[in-house]
């Protein structure tokens, strides 16, 4: 992304300077175009790193939102494993309920990188 815009922006640049080598330079004029190109320029590039750090928040939270009903799972699998716990019986609403909320997380994700794209 950072190339493609520097070579976006070298290339207004460029043209920015033969129209002022055609036309003559007008300090004020030529000068305010230059200015309001790097001014996008910078926006683009404060845009692309706030997207970045946003994605890269939604992912945190995703990961320690799903990381709740896996230490459950994980949980009733010691349980069973090691013997303290003989059956699901009982049991079950509360996986049934923790995959349902995992399944909601996933649907939350999926719809938010869908907004994103």
């Amino acid at each position: 992304m950072r190339l493609q815009l520097a070579i976006l922006f070298a290339l207004a640049l460029t043209a920015q300077l033969v129209n002022a080598a055609w036309h003559g330079f007008e300090l004020v004029e030529d000068g305010l175009q230059f200015m309001s190109a790097g001014t996008l320029a910078l926006l683009i590039l404060r845009l692309n790193r706030v997207h970045g750090q946003r994605r890269k928040a939604l992912i945190l939270q995703v990961l320690d939102e799903l990381g709740q009903p896996l230490t459950i799972f994980h949980g009733y699998i010691s349980m069973l494993s090691d013997g303290t716990l003989s059956s699901l019986n009982g049991h079950v609403d509360v996986l049934n309920r923790e995959c349902q909320r995992m399944r909601q997380i996933t649907r939350t994700l999926v719809e938010t990188i869908r907004q994103d794209a």
